[in-house]
């Protein structure tokens, strides 16, 4: 059985590039800039998006982008699984948390920050959104490692726990981010696709 890349979404250098198509690109400003008017392009508004720290924002931005013109519905959607790499973790958030419990003279915790404190929520923001039930996991690695996505994909879907899988790479520091997820599929389930999955694929197109 192949796993077939039916589409690609990288989000970087203030570009958001779709299956080789540049989608979205706002030259000259910030991060946050860029992914506020990156969001504003989508076809769909989610206001939830502006409570989200920097790294959902970019995992969101990305998902969204690449399940334009996905009908989710078609699928069961227990058995669309997520599975996200990162080098970071939430150390943006984790630092602006810090520093709201550090001094004993001004203690005062920030619940709003603190649930951006776990990595995977950038998982959960996903899920939520398209009702995604299926199996999630989120790996801190220093760079991406497309073996490890394979043998993650091939676990799942050859236990036929999984009909698709949004895999690949969210990492967010400072003003450096980098997003690039790929939704694979079963061969046989789409007549349309960009690529066979392999390691050598995801490797070449994360690159690319």
């Amino acid at each position: 059985m192949n796993l077939l890349i039916s589409k690609y979404c990288s989000v970087n250098n203030n570009k958001v590039i779709l299956n080789d198509k540049i989608v979205y690109s706002l030259e000259g400003e910030q991060p946050n800039v860029f992914l506020k008017g990156a969001y504003r392009n989508l076809p769909e508004k989610y206001p939830k998006f502006f409570k989200m720290d920097a790294l959902s924002k970019l995992a969101f931005v990305a998902s969204e982008y690449l399940m334009i013109d996905k009908k989710l519905d078609d699928y069961n959607k227990s058995n669309i699984a997520v599975i996200i790499q990162n080098a970071s973790s939430t150390i943006d958030v984790d630092r602006k948390y810090q520093e709201t419990i550090q001094d004993k003279d001004s203690y005062f915790p920030n619940p709003s920050l603190f649930v951006y404190t776990l990595p995977n929520i950038m998982i959960g923001e996903i899920c939520i959104k398209n009702k995604i039930k299926g199996e999630n996991i989120l790996f801190i690695n220093e760079k991406f490692s497309p073996e490890l996505a394979m043998q993650q994909m091939d676990a799942l879907f050859y236990e036929n726990k999984t009909e698709a899988c949004i895999v690949g790479w969210v990492e967010q520091s400072g003003n450096n981010y980098n997003a690039v997820l790929f939704f694979v599929e079963k061969e046989g389930k789409v007549n349309d696709f960009y690529s066979i999955c392999n390691t050598d694929n995801l490797k070449k197109i994360y690159h690319h």
